[in-house]
């Protein structure tokens, strides 16, 4: 049987409807991967951290695409195309006019009809959430093709990693200087810029451990300039192993970026990692998929619910009244008071992070900007501009809505419990000052200026005597000359970045940006998001997705990064600890959502829940028994106790049928004869 065969007979025998996910489907169905193939530990990382089952898995299916291609196909792009993707993928696609001599200069053949698909089809793709670690299957992957070279298993090529910002190729430097530690020379990955290519490939150059080159990938161009770099001075023949690191982003047909990629592993392969893929050729040639939904179905990320309300209050200042702003801030106010004091509840037993309000921003410095908008009733809150009647009825309209929450990706019913809601009625506004503002009494706000840091501004009521909120945006100046002005600007003693250790740093409760730093940076403290005019077009889908899962980590415990109810069932977490915390632990390991149009928030999510009930739809595998149609068919009952069994010593009767008691003691007699 064929390959191919394999794999539509997994989409035919199991109902599942995935064409996005072609790739993968073979994958999880080849069986003939020959043990030699398995080359490196999996599972180890560095001598502090293990990757974790699903990050293995990933691995595993980029060694089969690997075999695959390799070893299977010999590497000749047209038999893969063939056998994988044959009525899959169409035989061409078009180009821009402008891409048809960049093309042809790189070796593709391109004809009237465009340019051949299984010209491109050496590569995989590994839809990841944001937050699961993929630079650290990257570096694994890194070892392993090294590995796989050496044994003369795959090609010799370079290895080229590519990704679109600095602080991303930071991250990916120190997660390698992390992997190196304790390491054998030999074993170490050498990075170097790819400027450095030259100088490395010479004669002279005897590297010790494993060549890495790395760039950003919004700089590859067709001319030299001092940072962008014309990429025929590194193209190598077509011969990398290009790694691409949220860098796929443009059309393939369009973008002379992913024309210049193509041409880069013409002659290699092709590696992309995503956490929002748009194109369908990522989808097809995607070898392993642990997107936002299936992060979130794991426990591996915080329960998602997405609030029915409408921030529309601050689509347009003339719109709606200031009261209808104020109303939706203190429901939000309210709600992140409630967590804090869970979270409190819990803290000793389970260390988990502090909540924190996220407010994401489509416009910082125009005039009525989202961000002013925001700030404006977050500084009349803040000064105690509020009716107790209007306070009253949003805490009851939270109240109401949460009480049949319904969260995003769960296979069972997930639910807040009442235990919290009681928490949130006996809320005050002064608790909402204390809790949120870091006052205990209203006040006017304070500014904080941190010197020579142009990007962060700190934000304190002269009541209180710690900073409550962090804005991070992309030049603070207009804001302080412009939107601040007749606020009191003090500046702060200290030098540093107050965002970079936004973790250890509980005093800020709420941090407002904009799209400037929804990738890069790691926390496990938000438990809302306020998206405020985003959620429309591609590039907010993009950004929205990317953004919640930077808000979705969890971290009962320090290196145990799954739900507390998945702990205790793996007997990780003692039932004792988990009975007493277990009402509090639903909503601290919830992100709450909401956004200026709820329904644009539901749909963007709406596409990666679809897919997932489409393939797990089980009861396509079942066929009703004719002999019991028309029958009455019993179903059990079952309701709460308070004792757990499985925590409990007690013996347990259980009635047995007499005839089912005989034939069992007639099976026991029969099988100790």
């Amino acid at each position: 049987m064929s390959l191919k065969e394999k794999g539509r007979r997994a989409l035919d025998n199991s109902g599942i409807s995935v064409p996005n996910l072609r790739l993968k489907t073979i994958l999880d169905t080849l069986e003939d991967v020959e043990e030699m193939w398995y080359a490196i530990d999996l599972s180890t990382f560095s001598s502090k951290k293990k990757l974790f089952d699903y990050q293995e898995s990933a691995l595993r299916n980029a060694i089969r695409g690997l075999y695959y291609f390799y070893g299977k196909c010999g590497g000749d792009k047209k038999e893969f195309f063939e056998d994988a993707y044959r009525n899959i993928l169409p035989e061409t696609f078009s180009i821009n006019e402008r891409l048809v001599d960049l093309y042809q200069e790189g070796g593709f053949e391109v004809d009237e009809k465009g340019l051949p698909y299984y010209q491109i089809i050496n590569r995989t793709s590994f839809w990841m959430a944001t937050g699961s670690g993929k630079t650290l299957v990257i570096v694994k992957l890194i070892e392993l093709l090294s590995s796989l070279m050496k044994l003369g298993l795959i090609p010799q090529k370079d290895i080229l990693f590519l990704t679109h910002r600095d602080d991303l190729i930071g991250q990916f430097k120190r997660h390698v200087e992390e992997f190196n530690e304790g390491r054998m020379p030999s074993e170490k990955l050498e990075l170097y810029e790819l400027k450095e290519y030259g100088r490395v490939k010479t004669r002279l150059y005897n590297p010790t451990g494993i060549p890495v080159f790395y760039y950003r990938a919004d700089l590859f161009d067709t001319e030299q300039s001092e940072r962008r770099i014309d990429f025929r001075n590194y193209l190598n023949d077509g011969n990398w192993y290009l790694i691409l690191d949220e860098a796929h982003k443009g059309d393939r047909g369009e973008s002379k970026r992913q024309a210049i990629f193509n041409i880069l592993c013409k002659n290699g392969f092709r590696f992309d990692f995503s956490a929002t893929f748009t194109e369908e050729i990522d989808f097809k040639t995607c070898a392993y998929e642990f997107n936002l939904a299936e992060f979130v179905r794991r426990g591996y990320g915080k329960h998602i619910y997405v609030s029915s309300e409408d921030l529309r209050s601050f689509s347009r200042k003339e719109d709606f009244s200031p009261e209808e702003k104020q109303r939706i801030l203190l429901k939000i106010f309210v709600l992140l008071t409630g967590l804090i004091k869970a979270r409190e509840k819990v803290k000793d037993k389970v260390p988990y992070h502090k909540p924190l309000l996220l407010v994401l921003v489509n416009s910082v410095n125009t005039e009525d900007s989202d961000m002013e908008l925001f700030f404006r009733e977050l500084a009349r809150i803040a000064e105690g501009e509020v009716q107790d009647s209007d306070f009253q009825r949003a805490k009851g309209e939270l109240i109401q809505e949460l009480e049949n929450a319904n969260f995003q990706f769960e296979f069972g019913s997930v639910r807040l419990s009442g235990e919290f809601l009681d928490l949130l009625r006996e809320i005050t506004f002064e608790d909402v000052l204390e809790s949120v503002f870091n006052s205990k009494s209203t006040g006017t706000i304070e500014v904080v200026q941190i010197p020579q840091n142009r990007q962060e501004l700190l934000f304190k009521l002269k009541s209180g005597d710690r900073p409550f909120a962090l804005m991070k945006i992309g030049d603070i100046t207009q804001w302080l000359k412009e939107k601040l002005e007749g606020y009191e600007v003090v500046e702060r003693f200290e030098d540093e970045s107050v965002f970079a250790r936004l973790n250890d740093d509980e005093d800020i409760n709420i941090l407002m940006g904009c799209r400037a730093f929804y990738e890069g940076w790691d926390s496990n403290r938000p438990n809302v998001i306020a998206f405020i005019n985003i959620g429309r077009g591609e590039d907010a889908k993009k950004f929205v997705l990317q953004s919640i899962g930077r808000g979705v980590r969890i971290e009962p415990f320090k290196n145990f990064r799954r739900r507390l109810e998945i702990l205790y069932g793996n007997s990780q977490v003692d039932g004792e600890t988990y009975r007493q915390v277990r009402d509090w632990a639903t909503p601290v390991e919830s992100l709450f959502v909401s956004g200026t149009k709820a329904n644009n928030l539901e749909t963007i999510l709406q596409t990666l829940r679809t897919q997932r009930e489409e393939e797990e739809n089980l009861g396509d595998l079942f066929e009703i028994n004719p002999e019991v149609q028309g029958k009455l068919l019993l179903v059990p009952e079952y309701e709460e106790i308070e004792l757990m069994l499985i925590d409990s010593n007690r013996n347990h009767l259980h009635p047995l049928n007499p005839e089912d008691k005989e034939r069992g003691c007639q099976l026991f007699r029969f099988m100790i004869v």
